[in-house]
């Protein structure tokens, strides 16, 4: 009961550190056990469906990373999503851990599920991105970026600027075209990003231009 008077409050954080003495400490059984006690409770105080969301969110949290997958379906069954905020900790979570296939993979069903409502945002995308690019996985990184727009999404500077670190000296003067495109405005570390690849490429007249581009720019 304490945990849906917390949450229908808006006291979050004491909510979730209640969920997060049950998830670790194990005492009911997870995660079947565990959802049934909540959504029975839930129902009898009229509570919010925000309870399930930090259901979810704690178990990416605290790395239970296959409990919260199971809550994600679970919260399905009854038509209840998660927040876009919980699913990037959910990524962010995996992806800290190495752990790509899983990311994309739920990644994959969140599109599936055809929420128009909560579809992924462009930080969700950024995340994905920055965890290919760790894996040195370039050419999913410029398909999940070709993807956005299908989402109502356009790549932004924290995009770009994790594309032009990632990818071959070769691309960087594409990206750089396809930010001006975009109507994305550069920053200071998106020329950082362009001048030390262009250094290293030894291209100094091109590393002049960009230096001096970036101070016409303030």
């Amino acid at each position: 009961m304490i945990l849906h008077i917390l949450t229908k409050n808006q006291k979050f954080k004491p909510a979730e550190s209640v969920l997060r003495s049950l998830v670790v400490s194990g005492s009911l059984d997870f995660p079947a056990k565990l959802f049934d006690e909540i959504m029975y409770t839930y129902q009898i105080c009229d509570s919010s469906p925000l309870v399930f969301d930090l259901l979810f969110k704690t178990c990416a949290n605290a790395k239970k990373f296959g409990n919260a997958t199971e809550a994600f379906f679970r919260m399905k069954d009854y038509g209840i999503w998660p927040t876009v905020k919980s699913y990037n900790a959910y990524l962010s979570s995996l992806l800290n851990l190495h752990r790509v296939d899983i990311a994309l993979g739920f990644y994959r069903e969140m599109g599936r599920c055809r929420l128009s409502h909560n579809v992924p945002a462009i930080a969700s995308y950024n995340t994905l991105i920055a965890g290919y690019y760790d894996k040195g996985l370039m050419r999913s990184d410029v398909k999940l970026k070709n993807s956005m727009p299908k989402y109502g999404m356009h790549p932004n500077v924290v995009t770009f600027n994790t594309l032009i670190n990632g990818f071959c000296k070769s691309e960087m003067s594409r990206l750089y075209e396809d930010m001006s495109k975009n109507g994305v405005k550069v920053d200071i570390l998106t020329y950082n990003a362009l001048i030390l690849g262009l250094c290293n490429e030894g291209k100094k007249e091109k590393e002049k231009e960009k230096e001096k581009e970036m101070e016409e720019e303030g």
